[in-house]
């Protein structure tokens, strides 16, 4: 895991703190997003300061480990809020320098 994926990781977790997350691309009430949307969110923050980190959604879902795509795995039955922030949480702590 490089810097700028740490940064983006960080970054769409704490998104997702503030906002919410939701199911299905596109908002939700209270400005909440699905993964998919509060990775490309942070990205276009992040790459503001750091422009060479590409957006690259599926390098990012092997890294989180999941199948077989972000918003598959984001809209998954039963999926909630806490189990979207411990995905992030253990990425995060397993690719600490």
């Amino acid at each position: 895991m490089t810097d700028g994926d740490r940064l983006i990781f960080r970054a769409a977790r704490a998104h997702l703190i503030e906002f919410g997350w939701s199911r299905r691309l596109g908002k939700g009430p209270r400005g909440s997003t699905c993964i998919y949307v509060a990775l490309e969110k942070s990205h276009d923050k992040v790459s503001k300061r750091f422009p060479e980190i590409a957006w690259t959604p599926f390098r990012w879902r092997e890294l989180l480990g999941i199948e077989p795509s972000i918003v598959k795995w984001n809209d998954a039955p039963g999926r909630i809020q806490d189990e979207v922030i411990a995905l992030f949480d253990s990425v995060l702590s397993e690719a600490a320098p």
